[in-house]
C-alpha cells in the first residue's frame, strides 16, 4: 500500500511525502519509479515582484512581472511610513501596462519632491541616524516599512488584486536631503539533511512519462518512507499518476492526482532532473530552512554541500490523503 502523506511547500517546487508498506512475507525490493504525465498546462497568470533600491538619495520602486502572462491597466498605489505625508499622490501612483518578464520602474521619490514642512512636523529631535556619509548624527524619520497596494488584469480577461510588502534587507530614514541607508548583517543556519528524489518536467517537450531508477529494500512487515520533488521549468498545472516497480515484475500504480508548481521567470534552475539531495522537512521552521543544501555525488558516493539553496517560506501543505 502507498500513502501520500502530505505536499510540503516549503522547499521551492512542491515535495511528496510517500510511505510504502510491505504487507508481504518476504523483503521486496524497490527499484524504480515512474512518472505518467496525464495533461500539463503553462500558468499565464502574471505575477508582480517589488523591490527598492536607493540611488543617489532618492528611493525607486520596481515592480518585475515573473508570470508568463502579462498585467493589463495595472494601478499601483505605494504606502507605508509616512511616505503619503511627504510625497503627493500622485508620485506616489503608478498606472499602466507590466509585459511578461519586465522589469520597471514604477515609482521615483526624490528629495527635491518633498513636502518640507510636513517633513519636518514628523521630525523629532530625539530621532537621530548616523552613516559613514555624514560625521555628526542627523535628525530624520525611521521608513520601517514599505508597501505596495495592485490590481490588474490578465490576458485572459480575469482581474487580480493584493497588497505585497516590498522586503528590505537594509534599515534606511529620510531627512531633507533624502534616503539614506543603515545596513543591516545577514543572519545564516544550518539545515540538517534527509534524503529526497528530485524530478523536473520539462514544459517544452511533449515527454509523456519518465523513469527513473530507485534503490530501497522494505523488509516484511515495514514501513519504508521518502519523499520525491515535482519541478517544471516553468509555472504549470500537471496532473501526474506515480507507477512503482518492485522485484522481478511487480507494479503499484497510484491514483491520478494534480499539483501546481510555480516556477516565475528569472528563477534560477538550483535542481537537476534526477537528482539526490537532503532536506530536512519536518520539525524545521522558515528560518532553518535559509542557506544549506545537500547534493548527492554519485562520483564520491557521499552528500555535498551547497551554499545558499533557494528555500521558500509558503507554509500551505495539503491534509495527508490516501492513493
Amino acid at each position: 500500500m502507498i500513502t501520500l502523506n502530505e505536499i510540503n511547500k516549503k522547499l521551492h517546487f512542491p515535495v511528496i511525502d510517500f510511505k510504502f508498506q510491505n504487507a508481504g512475507n518476504a523483503t521486496a525490493l524497490l527499484w524504480e519509479f515512474n512518472i505518467a504525465i496525464k495533461c500539463k498546462i503553462i500558468d499565464l497568470s502574471p505575477s508582480l515582484e517589488f523591490t527598492f533600491e536607493i540611488r543617489s538619495s532618492s528611493l525607486e520602486v520596481y515592480a518585475f512581472n515573473s508570470g508568463f502572462g502579462s498585467a493589463k491597466n495595472c494601478t499601483i498605489k505605494i504606502s507605508g511610513s509616512y511616505l503619503s505625508k511627504v510625497f503627493s499622490t500622485e508620485l506616489l501612483n503608478y498606472n499602466g501596462d507590466i509585459l511578461s518578464g519586465e522589469r520597471k520602474r514604477i515609482c521615483v521619490l526624490s528629495p527635491s519632491f518633498l513636502i518640507l514642512e510636513n517633513l519636518k512636523e514628523l521630525t523629532h529631535s530625539d530621532d537621530q541616524y548616523h552613516t559613514k556619509n555624514f560625521n555628526n548624527r542627523i535628525n530624520g524619520i525611521n521608513i520601517s516599512n514599505i508597501d505596495a497596494t495592485w490590481n490588474y488584469t490578465s490576458e485572459t480577461g480575469a482581474k487580480s488584486s493584493g497588497q505585497s510588502s516590498i522586503n528590505h534587507t537594509t534599515k534606511f530614514f529620510l531627512t531633507e536631503m533624502g534616503f539614506h541607508v543603515i545596513p543591516n548583517g545577514y543572519i545564516y543556519s544550518i539545515m540538517p539533511p534527509s534524503e529526497i528524489y528530485c524530478v523536473i518536467i520539462d514544459m517544452d517537450k511533449n515527454d509523456v512519462s519518465r523513469k527513473y531508477p530507485i534503490s530501497r529494500k522494505i523488509n516484511s512487515g515495514d514501513v519504508d518512507r521518502f519523499h520525491i520533488m515535482i519541478g517544471a521549468t516553468k509555472s504549470a498545472k500537471i496532473d501526474l499518476q506515480f507507477e512503482f516497480k518492485i522485484d522481478s515484475g511487480s507494479i503499484v500504480k497510484s491514483n491520478l492526482f494534480s499539483i501546481e508548481i510555480w516556477n516565475p521567470i528569472g528563477n534560477s534552475q538550483y535542481y537537476k532532473d534526477g537528482d539526490i539531495f537532503q532536506a530536512k522537512l519536518e520539525n524545521t521552521n522558515d528560518a532553518e530552512l535559509d542557506n544549506f543544501k545537500y547534493r548527492f555525488d554519485r562520483k564520491h558516493n557521499k552528500f555535498s554541500e551547497y551554499v545558499n539553496y533557494p528555500f521558500l517560506n509558503e507554509k500551505n501543505n495539503r491534509k495527508s490523503s490516501d492513493f
